[in-house]
């Protein structure tokens, strides 16, 4: 909630109408994924498929895709330059309790055609 006060120095009838400002921002409430449901989402990545590289934002991000090129689900590696950034984003879900609408969040490995996992090392 956001409250303004005016100056009292500089009062008028005008201003005492805007004594106070009061915003009222809405509750957002928290998706919570289901275990089985996370766990059917990753059965569904096409994993001989190389992961879509997204260029806004910042780190490394992929879209994931199913078997018929639909976009899944959002994929950010862990990177050895940041070996906490996957925890950050997910301590920022858990934290955020749907009040600023952070998605939902998971720590998931994720296996790719050549039987290694997605850590953002470059090969």
């Amino acid at each position: 909630m956001l409250v303004l006060e005016t100056n009292p120095s500089h009062r008028s009838e005008e201003k005492e109408a805007l004594n106070y400002v009061r915003l009222e921002l809405p509750i957002i409430q928290p998706v919570i994924v289901p275990p089985l449901e996370v766990v059917d989402l990753v059965r569904k990545v096409d994993v001989f498929r190389k992961p879509e590289s997204i260029e806004d934002g910042c780190g490394t991000v992929y879209k994931l895709r199913d078997y018929s090129n639909n976009e899944l689900a959002i994929f950010k590696p862990e990177e050895p330059e940041n070996p906490r950034a996957p925890w950050n984003e997910l301590a920022a879900y858990l934290l955020d309790n749907g009040v600023a609408g952070v998605p939902a969040t998971g720590l998931v490995n994720l296996p790719i055609a050549n039987g290694d996992s997605i850590t953002g090392k470059e090969k």
